[in-house]
C-alpha cells in the first residue's frame, strides 16, 4: 500500500459552481458562467478519479489483511438448581438422632450452620406442629411413617 505522501494531493472538494462570481463589470455572463461550470464539472470529474484510485487503494489493502475473527460470546451456563435445603427436611435431619425440644433443635441447626430466618422460634414451631413430627411433652421426634 502506498503511503499517503506518496500519492498526489487530493482535488479540492470546494470546486462548486461558484454562480454569484460577478463579471469585471459586476454582472454575470452566461459565457463566465458556463466557463465556470465546465471547470469545475473538471475538478469534480479529477476528484472523483482520485477517490476510487484510493477507495481501490484501501480495498486491496484490506483484502491482504488476514481475517479478524469475530469474538465468540459464549453461551450463559445454565442456573444452577437450589440446593437450600428446607427448615423442615433440616429439622428432621436434626431429630432422625433422637428427640430434642425446641431450643435442642435451634441449637443443632445453629451448630450445622444451617440460615435460619429473622425470628428462627416461630418458623420452628410452623415446621414441628405437622404431621411430619411428633410431639411428646416438650421433645419432639420425626413422626413414623403410616403405611
Amino acid at each position: 500500500m502506498q503511503n499517503t505522501q506518496d500519492r498526489a494531493p487530493a482535488p479540492k472538494s470546494s470546486a462548486v459552481l461558484n454562480l454569484s462570481a460577478p463579471h469585471s463589470n459586476g454582472e454575470s455572463t452566461p459565457e463566465s458562467l458556463v466557463a465556470q461550470f465546465l471547470s469545475s464539472r473538471e475538478q469534480l470529474r479529477q476528484r472523483e478519479q482520485w477517490l476510487q484510485a484510493e477507495l481501490a487503494q484501501i480495498r486491496s489493502a484490506l483484502k491482504d489483511l488476514p481475517p479478524c475473527p469475530l469474538p465468540r460470546v459464549l453461551p450463559s451456563p445454565p442456573p444452577k438448581p437450589r440446593q437450600h435445603t428446607g427448615l423442615g427436611a433440616a429439622v428432621a435431619v436434626v431429630l432422625s438422632f433422637g428427640p430434642l425440644t425446641k431450643e435442642q433443635i435451634l441449637e443443632k441447626l445453629r451448630e450445622q450452620a444451617f440460615p435460619l430466618p429473622e425470628n428462627p422460634r416461630i418458623a420452628l414451631d410452623t415446621v414441628i406442629y405437622t404431621t411430619r413430627f411428633r410431639r411428646d411433652g416438650d421433645l419432639f421426634s420425626v413422626a413414623p411413617k403410616s403405611p
